[in-house]
């Protein structure tokens, strides 16, 4: 007996062929796809468990400082103060140390050396310290 093939039941099997490989391929789009998502998502974790830093900006002793704060993103625990190096009041330029005094290299300006000293270097630091924990208090 002859077999006999009717088009009705040719086209239903190419669209379930045609079905079958699209479904594959998404599927393997899709494992793409939650991968991508996974590594994002371990990224976002680790960003967010980076330690948070706030920088200041405080003129003092006619120099400008910008102490930087380290602290911990979920309890706003200070873990680190830094002062940082001075900076010219006029323009914004660090200063350079020179025969005994900080001198700007851009407009001049001139600033003893006692700028440098650690006790006033301390001093920046807890005057950021105190800023940060005036407006970022602990135990909320």
């Amino acid at each position: 007996m002859p077999v006999h093939f009717d088009y009705l039941h040719l086209g239903l099997t190419a669209v379930a062929i045609i079905l079958l490989i699209l479904w594959i391929f998404e599927m393997y789009r899709l494992k793409g796809v939650n991968a991508r998502a996974r590594e994002a998502e371990t990224e976002l974790a680790d960003i967010k468990g980076a330690p948070g830093k706030h920088e200041f900006r405080l003129e003092q002793f006619s120099v400008l400082w910008y102490p930087t704060v380290t602290y911990d993103k979920k309890s706003f625990a200070i873990q680190e103060v830094k002062s940082g190096a001075p900076y010219c009041s006029k323009c914004g330029v660090p200063l350079s140390m020179g025969n005994g005094e900080f001198s700007c290299a851009k407009c001049g300006f001139k600033a003893p050396e006692s700028v440098g000293n650690v006790a006033i270097i301390d001093q920046i630091a807890d005057k950021a310290k105190a800023f940060f924990e005036l407006r970022h208090p602990t135990g909320l």
